[in-house]
């Protein structure tokens, strides 16, 4: 059995003479100047994610990470950051010089052409592609930095690089931490929202994010500015609410199709810090806050008339997926980081439960966040 993504390829083989003969078939096919065409890794190793396989008193845990494009990336750009600290934050506060302020049309404010040539020639575009992939697999940390980051691309600004060597580091000191499931983890998926507003170098469409939990840890996540201008907070998270619902769909559809159906009888809760995105989710409650809302995030509703998800509130600061709304300071990076990695148990909030796993003897875990 084999299945290829672009250029990495994982394949499965009954017998050693298949398997070389898979091989010797890929060299004399993909070979340049004599060189064998494939090179052959570890099993754990697939699109440069590491996977290890625990049992830490008596639960197994599956671990995944890119401790080693971390290094690469870092070993070759490190004397940027000479003589400074580690940071203790995944990106610049947006109250520094070097976080970018980029307008409603997604363009950086107020750099000029031959600053921005400059940047591309210390290799940005190289630097960015390398810190999107582990931020992608194994780092949600660092979502809200990379899509920053990727704003700037046609054109940065010094203070971009600058960003981007910060958070380069900030992956290089957590390179070992990755994102670990368990199997006492969440067997019924959990999704947390979260939306920006009136965020000051975002012009008027702000950030918002999701991330959606199996396992005890993180499995989809985003960090994306708002697609049209919100004129509250709570349309902001109803707004986000939608966004997030569609990937819950996504999630709840897929596991029931790959055998896991049991799991997605029950609504799936999704949980955010705004009461009104909440309510107007949840009744039929038209007030002058939302009348005007386009009719694409009412879906919701529908959504939760039909007993697929269920909004649930939870205070700000114990939400993860703020995260990837804006750059946050050290002691929530110290909060939500154990939750984002996998390395605590995810916040549940009173009045709701969630079953919890072993598979074979699932448990029913009561929230105690209020």
């Amino acid at each position: 059995m084999h299945y290829t993504h672009t250029d990495d390829c994982d394949c499965i083989a009954q017998h050693p003479d298949d398997e070389k003969r898979v091989i010797d078939e890929c060299n004399k096919l993909f070979s340049h100047k004599g060189k064998d065409g494939v090179k052959v890794v570890s099993p754990n190793l697939m699109l440069g994610v590491v996977a290890h396989e625990a049992k830490v008193q008596g639960v197994r845990t599956l671990k995944i990470e890119q401790r080693a494009k971390c290094e690469e990336i870092y070993e070759k750009y490190k004397d940027e950051r000479h003589g400074k600290k580690p940071p203790s934050i995944p990106f610049p506060l947006m109250s520094t010089p070097d976080h970018p302020e980029i307008d409603n049309d997604g363009r950086v404010v107020g750099v000029l052409k031959a600053e921005s040539d400059a940047v591309h020639k210390k290799g940005f575009r190289e630097v960015c592609g390398s810190l999107l992939w582990p931020t992608r697999n194994t780092t949600p940390m660092t979502m809200y930095a990379a899509s920053m980051l990727s704003k700037c691309m046609s054109t940065p600004p010094e203070s971009a690089w600058n960003a981007a060597m910060h958070t380069m580091h900030y992956m290089y000191t957590n390179r070992n931490r990755g994102i670990t499931y368990s199997e006492t983890g969440n067997l019924e998926p959990v999704c947390y929202y979260d939306s920006g507003f009136n965020q000051k170098k975002l012009g008027t469409r702000p950030q918002y994010s999701f991330v959606i939990f199996w396992a005890g840890a993180p499995i989809i996540w985003a960090s994306k500015r708002h697609g049209l201008t919100p004129q509250s907070v709570s349309e902001a998270e109803f707004q986000c609410l939608n966004h997030a619902w569609q990937q819950v769909k996504y999630v709840r559809e897929l596991l029931a199709e790959i055998g896991f159906g049991e799991w997605v009888t029950r609504p799936t809760l999704m949980i955010g810090d705004n009461r009104n995105a909440r309510d107007w989710a949840s009744e039929r409650m038209n007030t002058s806050g939302n009348i005007f809302f386009d009719r694409r995030y009412w879906t919701v509703r529908e959504q939760v008339k039909l007993g697929r998800i269920l909004p649930v509130w939870i205070a700000g600061p114990d939400n993860p997926a703020d995260v990837g709304t804006k750059s946050i300071d050290k002691p929530v990076n110290e909060k939500l980081s154990p939750w984002l990695c996998g390395e605590a148990e995810i916040p549940i909030p009173k009045g709701t439960s969630v079953l919890c796993g072993p598979v074979g003897n699932p448990k029913e875990r009561a929230g105690t966040y209020g």
